[in-house]
């Protein structure tokens, strides 16, 4: 299972096209979702609740949450249509609750296993600033303080993509 930093960025930099967020508590969940839609930056990130309506949103999203209702049915839906999935080439993340039903499933769910072996993690561990700090450098290949100080001094353009950038850089300045 990787670490929950290089999961979500491997998924956003889209090297693996669908991962799964293990949790344990519904404010974890709800947590993530929150920085992974921050961490999309400028993509438009959807977020569903079964697979058929996946499906549909691949079409007009750049990265998708799936956050099942029934984590069951999802899994084995996800496990019967991981092709059609992955011919969308967006990143896709899967939640599912640490000892739900979900993760029993995916033992009995072969192809969607292994595709996510490499991008499963657990969302309750909080990411580090380091951690944090290493993914928006990945992201914008400058340290978030670099482009904090950019960003007051007048340097940076005051766009959408840089307000999704400096919510970035104050959730990380405000963690240290």
């Amino acid at each position: 299972m990787a670490d929950m930093a290089s999961g979500l960025m491997k998924l956003l930099e889209n090297s693996a096209p669908i991962g799964v967020a293990f949790y344990s508590t519904e404010r974890a969940k709800q947590d993530f979702i929150t920085r992974a839609g921050v961490l999309a930056g400028s993509r438009t990130v959807q977020l569903v609740h079964d697979g058929e309506a996946a499906l549909a949103a691949l079409v007009a999203c750049d990265v998708l949450l799936v956050e099942p209702t029934d984590e069951a049915k999802v899994v084995m839906f996800f496990d019967r249509n991981r092709d059609l999935v992955m011919l969308h080439d967006k990143p896709t993340l899967i939640f599912l609750a640490q000892n739900g039903a979900g993760k029993s499933a995916l033992a009995n769910a072969p192809a969607l296993a292994s595709v996510v072996r490499a991008t499963s993690f657990s969302v309750d561990t909080e990411i580090t600033e380091e951690a944090a700090t290493e993914i928006f450098i990945a992201r914008h290949s400058t340290s978030y303080v670099e482009w904090l100080s950019k960003w007051r001094s007048g340097e940076l353009a005051d766009t959408t993509d840089n307000n999704l950038t400096l919510s970035e850089a104050l959730a990380i300045e405000g963690d240290s």
